[in-house]
């Protein structure tokens, strides 16, 4: 069966998520990137982490919730921002792990933030590529300095990944866009259905 996770990111504040009407993992365009799967026949899980604000948020709550899911080779991996870190470091950890792609957006792995604990011994694996037969990374030139950090170091170790610039969009989130809408990242997913 055809799968599909998607990983959700941080939100600044209890406040802030708590006065939301979505959760972290159907804000912005994740509940929308999740139907277009859905549509096209891949069984989409987009697991809500808990405690996914700052500075509540803690990495083996997520591994808690990600280790359930159903991981293969023909599993399809999204993150944005936190997310994206999360996967590569959860990755990085179970070498025994394979996926059929992982698609990196707006990637953050603990630079200049107060939520840098979260990523502490961080190791990203040299040997990811072998494992994934294909890997994403969608940035934006104007996005927060810790993410442009992220993206720099995630192509010191990774330089040949198919990067996608995506101009000024700030952290790539639907409020940057002015839509729920990121037709740019579902045709790179879709091409790997």
């Amino acid at each position: 069966m055809k799968k599909a996770i998607i990983c959700h990111g941080v939100s600044p504040s209890f406040e802030s998520n708590a006065e939301n009407d979505f959760p972290g993992c159907s804000r912005s365009w994740l509940g929308w990137l999740q139907q277009r799967y859905i549509i096209a026949g891949v069984n989409c899980q987009n697991p809500c982490f808990p405690n996914s604000w700052r500075p509540a948020r803690k990495y083996p709550d997520d591994v808690n919730v990600f280790s359930r899911l159903e991981l293969d080779a023909d599993t399809r991996l999204v993150g944005h921002s936190c997310g994206a870190g999360f996967l590569l470091k959860y990755l990085g950890e179970n070498p025994e792990l394979k996926a059929r792609h992982l698609v990196l957006v707006a990637p953050w792995i603990g630079f200049g933030e107060p939520l840098n604990y979260y990523f502490e011994n961080l190791e990203l694996d040299p040997d990811l590529p072998n494992r994934i037969n294909r890997i994403d990374l969608f940035y934006s030139t104007n996005d927060i300095a810790g993410v442009q950090e992220s993206v720099k170091k995630i192509m010191e170790i990774y330089p040949n990944i198919n990067m996608h610039n995506m101009g000024d969009k700030g952290h790539l989130r639907a409020d940057d866009f002015g839509t729920h809408e990121f037709p740019e990242l579902w045709e790179v997913c879709k091409s790997e259905i």
